[in-house]
């Protein structure tokens, strides 16, 4: 019995020093020491800034004699600076006229008992005698007025006239964007809506200038 205790004892031992001896399983905990917990966030007013920011009205369909009422009302809303203009232009026109004269209205008398037609005063007493897109034609018009006896008429070229325009207007808050949309009803054949702000153009750096 006592042979028999000794080396269940033995066997006991001999167990425990093999579990001892086995290696342990690898740690997957590398260089917790070293890792830390940073929190994320969205920053909402950089968000919402860069959305509008994005975002301009473009308002189309302006006929050039609506421009200049259209420019005034939306600069009322927005600086001058946040408002891009692009004109269509038509040709250059040629405008037969008599310089401003003393009295008018006796010349008017005159022309038209020569039978030369189209004719009116101006505002500062000049004599209008008609405006053509051609030149050769406003030419041919003045020498039968000329050939008429009114030798002082001539022609004087006109710059190319506003067909129509195009404004892309920046700078708007919710309430300005309202009022915005609300001005287009004021301007028959006129399309507004929402666009992309264009991109400002970049300078270009002066290598040696000199």
């Amino acid at each position: 019995m006592l042979f028999l205790a000794n080396l269940i004892l033995a066997g006991f031992i001999y167990i425990s020093e093999i579990e001892g001896s086995s290696p342990a399983a690898p740690s997957t905990d590398i260089n917790l020491d070293k890792i830390r917990l940073v929190p994320f966030s969205i920053n909402k007013a950089e968000t919402k800034s860069a959305e509008s920011a994005a975002s301009c009205m473009q308002w189309s369909g302006i006929a050039g004699a609506d421009l200049e009422r259209a420019r005034d009302l939306v600069t009322h809303l927005v600086s001058p600076n946040d408002v891009t203009e692009t004109r269509v232009e038509g040709p250059t026109r040629f405008w037969v006229h008599i310089p401003p004269v003393a009295n008018p209205s006796a010349l008017l008398a005159k022309l038209r008992a020569a039978d030369v037609g189209e004719v009116s005063v101006q505002p500062d007493n000049a004599i209008s005698l008609g405006l053509f897109s051609a030149e050769e034609t406003a030419q041919r018009h003045l020498n039968q007025i000329r050939g008429k006896g009114f030798t002082e008429a001539r022609i004087e070229s006109r710059s190319p006239h506003v067909k129509e325009a195009t404004l892309i207007i920046a700078g708007l808050n919710k309430e300005t964007a309202g009022k915005v949309s609300g001005l287009k009803d004021k301007f028959a054949g006129s399309i507004l809506k929402r666009v992309d702000c264009p991109v400002p153009e970049k300078q270009s750096e002066c290598v040696d200038c000199g």
